[in-house]
């Protein structure tokens, strides 16, 4: 029996089992029904028993049916506001993606950074992470993989398979997965793992101040691009492991910025969308620098009902109308491209909003945060450290997104019960739910790099495995430093 059979029956034992177990002390008919929903969806998502926008979608039907939500209830959260924003911002990669945009604005990066070894392996890096705070991390990782090939067989380091006894062929490749993974920490939109947290947070903690594209910039751009450095100190002087006495020539990438021509209409119209989406994002709320503070164009508009998603819809709509090419009567966005969504993506992120309101609804979080008082004693940092090791190993096994989906609920509980902010213990896991370094199974970009044939699965882990622990540790010094910035939690 296949690995998904197996995992399709055991999500439906483990829901009959906890649906005909007795009720355990303090908790509730609906919330035992909602635990059990959601055992089911978390072992179909595990074992990738089901499609994952299918399991996402149990809720609208079981939730009705066990008298969890009502349907009402349920149905909302699949058209929140956070929904459209992921929605939005998927659309502007794509058109980034049809019209060659990313790869561009990636080689420019590069060219601009020449040198030797290390200075361009620096530069592969910052060119991914950048284009990956906008589009998947799958698209820039894909966009830079051939680039990477053809500068390594232009420096005569060998074939796929080949050794190179510099490392840099597998520093380069591992650059490239790294830096997908990590850029797309630093923007909301970026992975949609962030956008769980910020509806997740929305749906249980509706009184806490809403956690916005501006906000979660402040923290996770400093977050991700100075982890983003250490990462390239560890590829530059642990994984190279001598430096070639060459300096790169950087002919192949020249002959790849002349091969794209001019700039065309369509990435100049897709470029000045994107850019006015960035500002309107950025200057959307109020900003606070010490006692001063910059208003927000919703401020000064009167426009309390603008949400992060409105914005993102508004570019996504401009994209569809805004011609690309009158000849071919095509626009900079059309129907064949909208059906490339991730729509899977998008309906995991209602499920996961419908999952943590029943959480709260039913009682069930504060059932659960009852089992974590055992950690009261133990210190925050070391807290939080662990939780992030532990969710990056994890992280390695299963679908990041759905990983964070699962653990959002759970570590609301948990803050609830510890007595401490839920943002000290659900923003750093949502950081390491994209830190996973050492498998190819563990993010997209890993898998990706690792068909190119340059890295095995024993030098992948030995080179994650520290990264991982890295990570973990500048999360964890990260999160205290900036976080009570940020948030205006209280410090420990």
């Amino acid at each position: 029996m296949s690995k998904r059979s197996c995992g399709f029956l055991a999500g439906i034992l483990f829901f009959v089992l906890i649906l005909l177990a007795p009720l355990p002390p303090g908790l509730s008919a609906p919330a035992k029904s909602a635990g059990a929903v959601a055992l089911l969806m978390a072992v179909w998502w595990i074992t990738d028993a089901m499609p994952l926008g299918m399991t996402a979608l149990l809720p609208l039907v079981l939730y009705p049916l066990l008298s969890v939500m009502k349907a009402s209830e349920t149905t909302k959260h699949y058209a929140d506001p956070n929904v459209f924003l992921l929605m939005g911002g998927f659309m502007i990669a794509l058109a980034m993606q049809k019209w060659g945009l990313h790869k561009r604005l990636a080689l420019h990066v590069i060219c601009s950074v020449g040198g030797g070894l290390r200075r361009m392996l620096g530069g592969f890096m910052l060119a991914t992470a950048f284009i990956s705070m906008w589009v998947s991390n799958t698209a820039a990782t894909m966009m830079a993989l051939p680039i990477a090939i053809a500068v390594i067989q232009e420096l005569g380091l060998g074939q796929a398979g080949a050794e190179d006894r510099s490392g840099f062929s597998i520093a380069l490749m591992l650059a490239i997965a790294y830096a997908a993974s990590i850029g797309g920490a630093a923007t909301l939109v970026g992975t949609p793992t962030n956008m769980v947290f910020a509806g997740q947070a929305k749906a249980l903690f509706p009184d806490l101040p809403e956690v916005g594209f501006v906000k979660w910039f402040i923290l996770a751009f400093p977050l991700a691009f100075g982890f983003l450095a250490i990462a390239w100190l560890y590829l530059a002087f642990f994984v190279v492991r001598r430096a070639l006495p060459i300096c790169v020539n950087q002919e192949a990438i020249r002959k790849e910025v002349k091969a794209l021509g001019p700039w065309s209409w369509p990435e100049a119209a897709v470029m000045g969308v994107f850019v006015a989406t960035a500002l309107a994002w950025i200057t959307r709320e109020n900003i606070a620098i010490g006692n001063f503070v910059i208003p927000g164009w919703t401020s000064l508009l009167h426009l309390k009902g603008v949400h992060d998603g409105t914005i993102a819809m508004a570019a996504g709509l401009l994209l569809l109308l805004i011609p690309g090419d009158l000849k071919r009567k095509e626009f900079l966005l059309d129907r064949e491209w909208t059906k490339k969504l991730p729509w899977e993506v998008i309906l995991l992120l209602g499920g996961g909003l419908a999952l943590a309101e029943s959480f709260q609804a039913t009682g069930l979080a504060s059932w659960l945060g009852e089992g974590f008082r055992f950690l009261q004693g133990m210190p925050l940092l070391w807290l939080l450290f662990l939780l992030c090791l532990l969710t990056a190993f994890l992280s390695e096994l299963m679908t990041n997104v759905a990983q964070a989906t699962i653990m959002m609920p759970v570590l609301a509980a948990a803050s609830q019960a510890l007595g401490i902010h839920p943002y000290w213990l659900m923003v750093p896991v949502t950081f390491a739910c994209s830190f996973a370094f050492m498998m190819p199974s563990g993010t997209p970009p890993n898998a990706i790099v690792f068909s190119s044939g340059y890295l095995t699965v024993s030098r992948m882990a030995k080179a994650g495995f520290v990264l991982n622990i890295l990570g973990a540790l500048w999360i964890t010094f990260a999160m205290r430093a900036l976080a009570p910035l940020v948030f205006g939690l209280r410090a420990f």
